[in-house]
């Protein structure tokens, strides 16, 4: 029993061997995608190819890419991540071994990651992440190596760039100050930053918020909108959570102005957004 397994140790090596040594599968001439994937395509039209997407995240939810590109800003506790997807893989009828390698500004790896991909597995895509906060890596220019039985099949080239201190995915909005909203357009009317104190008299504040992410896990945004005097005291709050389904969004809050709630002078109305404030809006009060 013991030579049969010796015997059978012994093929299965030669056959990884002759997978791995045998002839070029691929053209030798590569192709760069619409994606920035540079390609080495397949021999034969049903062999395996792929693309690379690069990210800041990928959707829990929706498995896509957010915040994709070639060119990421080093951050603390920030990570990058590689959705590859494979074209032709229900084609296969055996196991496929995979490495993905990435490759410093100096050209030598720093993170090599192996994946087998038996033929049993209907999976498509595979995922491989590295840290990029600014203690591991620099600034410079960096590939990402895609092997198939160790010969190259696909790469990207990426860049990491110093942290400008600006968060593009920060959610960011903008406020008018207006008598009232027309019932009908949903338009401002009478849109000013002073304000007469009369009897039964109102101002609004719209909100317009963009950048919102809605593919960015179903997460639920959290925001708090508040009117306070000129010392900070705030007198009306109204908090509001929802998860988006668009890119942009728009909130509405209303105070009274009569002479009997407020006095006349200098009054701010801001919208937070984990304590942070988004925008304000200074504005006075008269009679």
């Amino acid at each position: 029993m013991k030579f049969f397994r010796i015997i059978g140790m012994f093929l299965l090596a030669a056959h990884m061997m002759a997978s791995i040594s045998g002839c070029s599968s691929r053209t030798g001439q590569p192709l760069e995608n619409a994606d920035n994937t540079i390609i080495y395509p397949p021999k034969n039209a049903d062999d395996i190819s792929a693309n690379i997407i690069l990210c800041r995240k990928i959707s829990k939810t929706s498995g896509k890419p957010i915040g994709a590109g070639t060119t990421f800003e080093i951050r603390d506790k920030e990570n990058l991540r590689a959705l590859i997807q494979l074209q032709n893989r229900e084609k296969q009828t055996k196991d496929l071994w995979f490495h993905v390698d990435w490759i410093g500004p100096n050209g030598k790896s720093f993170f090599l990651k192996s994946t087998i991909l038996h033929a049993a597995d209907s999976a498509s895509d595979l995922n491989s992440s590295v840290s990029i906060s600014p203690e591991l890596r620099q600034p410079g220019e960096y590939r990402i190596k895609l092997y198939l039985f160790r010969e190259l099949i696909a790469e990207k080239i990426f860049t990491l760039i110093p942290d400008n201190g600006i968060d593009e995915n920060e959610v960011k909005a903008s406020i008018i100050l207006c008598r009232k909203i027309d019932k009908e357009t949903g338009l401002p009317v009478e849109i000013d930053s002073s304000f007469r104190i009369r009897k039964k008299g109102k101002m609004n504040a719209i909100i317009d918020l963009t950048n919102l992410n809605p593919d960015e896990d179903d997460r639920e945004l959290k925001f708090r909108l508040e009117w306070s005097d000129d010392e900070g005291n705030a007198f009306f709050k109204k908090k509001v959570d929802f998860i988006p389904t668009d890119t942009i969004a728009q909130l509405t809050s209303s105070i009274s102005i009569t002479p009997e709630k407020r006095e006349a002078g200098v009054y701010w109305f801001r919208i937070y957004q984990s304590n942070k404030v988004l925008a304000e809006r200074r504005f006075e009060l008269y009679h």
